[in-house]
């Protein structure tokens, strides 16, 4: 992520994305902030193109100059450092230099300007990493993960009217925008994504304390206190709190679930490992929709959480007994990323 140089006496920002697929030069994206075009995400093949719906757009083309400005400025330090080794460096070179060289045909440009609320390459991903993520972006590197993953498509919107995220946490970018796309090994993702899991139950717990509190402050009848008790030891019991986070039921991300969940019922080496969560697994399958005092208990179909929850506690006390089922854990692990993703949009 760097700072291009100015256009027009415009401050713009050019930050490079990859997405999971090849990007297509017809995958341009405009960037709009109340109604206002801010920028465009830009596929790398697009910028020498004259054949991309974008070629007559006058918006187009300043953003287009900027980010092959920012280019050729990469390509000027790079040359630079080969020029150390010239001998090296020259003797093998079999063409002169050309801009198309420096341009990385796998990678988008984002760029954007000042009327942007991000005045920043970092504040840009804070805000938006979410829709981002939406789209199929996520940070540039080479060390790209997430195509080894479900073939799961993510579709791309011709434009993206930006949003900021409800919550400013950086450590949501970090983790669903860097670390999960270009983590290789499946599991330690989920490890990651548990931490995000976590933060949303926080939240989720935090709101009905609230509306307990509102609901139960003027009681004083001892029989009512205790039942009210009951109600927040329900709640606060972690598979519940679990249940809270997953309040919308995505049907991809459920069949995911259930395919690895399946997997490893079946599978005669977990019994060792289902004995030893049955407990946590039985508890699962209770709900607190049978208690009348119960504060904005969860609907039956969210039983996948408790899914979610059983592949949860074998990971963290059981490792070694599911690392055969890396295929499957990366599809699931797709699907979980874009759901939590969509709650960073959605979170308020």
């Amino acid at each position: 992520m760097s700072k291009a140089t100015a256009f027009g006496g415009v401050d713009h920002i050019v930050i490079r994305l990859r997405r999971k697929e090849r990007p297509k030069e017809n995958q341009i994206i405009e960037l709009k902030n109340k109604k206002i075009t801010v920028g465009f995400i830009i596929p790398g093949a697009a910028l020498l193109s004259t054949s991309h719906k974008y070629v007559r757009n006058a918006m187009f083309g300043p953003f287009a100059i900027i980010a092959i400005d920012h280019i050729i400025k990469m390509a000027g330090q790079e040359i630079s450092e080969k020029i150390k080794e010239f001998p090296k460096y020259f003797d093998g070179m079999k063409r002169p230099l050309t801009l198309d060289q420096f341009i990385d045909q796998n990678c988008f440009y984002c760029v954007f300007n000042a009327e942007c609320e991000a005045k920043t390459a970092e504040e840009f991903v804070d805000f938006y990493f979410p829709q981002l993520i939406e789209n199929g972006f996520f940070a540039d590197s080479q060390a790209f993960a997430l195509g080894n993953r479900s073939t799961r498509q993510v579709s791309i919107s011709d434009s993206l009217n930006l949003k900021k995220a409800s919550t400013d946490f950086p450590f949501l970018r970090k983790a669903l925008f860097e670390l999960i796309p270009h983590e290789k090994n499946s599991f330690f993702a989920f490890f990651y994504a548990w931490q995000v899991v976590e933060f949303f139950m926080q939240i989720e717990f935090e709101r009905k304390i609230q509306i307990f509190v509102e609901k139960y402050k003027n009681r004083t009848n001892i029989v009512r206190a205790r039942k009210s008790l009951d109600v927040v030891n329900e709640f606060a019991k972690e598979k519940n709190r679990v249940r809270s986070v997953f309040s919308k039921n995505d049907e991809i991300l459920v069949a995911a679930i259930n395919r690895l969940h399946k997997k490893i019922e079946s599978n005669l080496d977990f019994i060792d490992s289902q004995e030893k969560i049955s407990e946590v697994d039985n508890e699962m399958n209770e709900t607190i929709k049978n208690n009348e005092e119960a504060v904005d208990s969860m609907p039956d179909d969210t039983d996948f959480a408790s899914k979610l929850y059983y592949i949860r506690n074998i990971m963290f006390h059981s490792f070694s007994s599911i690392d055969k089922f890396n295929d499957s854990m990366s599809e699931m692990m797709e699907c979980l990323l874009l759901y939590l993703a969509n709650k960073c949009s959605h979170q308020g």
